[in-house]
């Protein structure tokens, strides 16, 4: 006899265990009748306080316990998301190509070499681009929710318009 049917919460269902249909949809919610990725938003009105590191160790630390993550770089100013992720040389395209029809979400993506369920979104390879508006932010965003966990919004500091983009796209804020 094997050890695992001796136990006693296996023996209760028989030779059989039930079969969960999806082990990721435990992390994603409902709205609408429709299944979203968690958007949490990581914001401070202080600049230099850890918003961006804070970002990508908890999109590091999700993906590690297998959640598919995104972190998106919406500080358009001052942008290092791609620099702790160590993909500065893997960005092709970014949010404002996508949002102005050069590219698809999917091209914008740049996959983490270490961790395969890590993506980042970057919110401008320069920081020259006119950054785009709360609602094309909010609409690039919404192309990721099928196919995702979590999306983690890195904010700029401050409460000017670079904020309201940031926090219009969230559903949550740390």
């Amino acid at each position: 006899m094997k050890r695992y049917e001796k136990s006693p919460s296996l023996t209760k269902f028989g030779k059989n265990p039930p079969v969960f249909l999806c082990y990721h949809t435990r992390w994603k919610k409902r709205f609408q009748g429709c299944i979203m990725a968690r958007r949490i938003v990581v914001t401070s009105g202080k600049g230099g306080v850890g918003k961006t590191t804070v970002a990508v160790r908890l999109a590091t630390a999700l993906a590690k316990k297998g959640a598919r993550v995104v972190v998106c770089d919406a500080d358009f100013g001052l942008n290092n998301a791609d620099l702790l992720c160590g993909l500065e040389t893997r960005i092709a395209y970014d949010v404002v190509d996508v949002a102005e029809g050069r590219c698809r979400v999917k091209q914008a993506l740049a996959q983490h070499p270490k961790y395969c369920n890590l993506y980042l979104l970057l919110g401008a390879k320069d920081g020259l681009k006119n950054p785009v508006s709360a609602q094309s932010l909010k609409l690039v965003l919404d192309g990721l929710n099928a196919d995702f966990d979590f999306v983690f919004i890195d904010s700029p500091a401050g409460i000017d318009d670079g904020f309201h983009r940031a926090v219009a796209s969230a559903s949550e804020a740390i």
